[in-house]
């Protein structure tokens, strides 16, 4: 099966690399990205982990996509090629979501976007 099928199915947003909170269970509140399916489950790599982990559709919490993509363009403006450090990049979140109608969860999902970011970018010695 595919992430057509788990979107068909359950109504949910699944996609690739679709920022998500999980909701139920031992990981609840842990934020990651999906990776894929497995049958009619879904594959997400949690922030901080190495592999994915499965779940059901329906135990995780999908961000507004409209809000993260506002958002991120407006981080992506703010912080341009600069080498932020964690301090700059933790302010500059708290800023704009003071500034938004987010969530709890759209804060965790929008959180674990700007920590995976920074860490690609110090991956890539930037």
């Amino acid at each position: 099966m595919s992430l057509s099928y788990i979107r068909k199915n359950y109504g949910v947003p699944a996609k690739k690399n679709a920022p998500v909170a999980v909701n139920t269970g031992l990981y609840t509140g842990r934020t990651g990205f999906v990776t894929g399916s497995s049958g009619s489950l879904l594959t997400i790599i949690l922030v901080g982990e190495k592999e994915p982990k499965i779940f059901h559709p329906t135990d995780v919490d999908w961000v507004d996509e409209s809000l993260l993509g506002n958002f991120m363009s407006e981080l992506s403006n703010e912080i341009g090629g600069l080498d932020l450090s964690e301090h700059m990049a933790i302010s500059i979140l708290a800023d704009k979501l003071r500034e938004s109608d987010a969530t709890f969860n759209d804060i965790l999902a929008i959180s674990a976007l700007l920590v995976k970011a920074l860490n690609e970018r110090m991956d890539d010695g930037k």
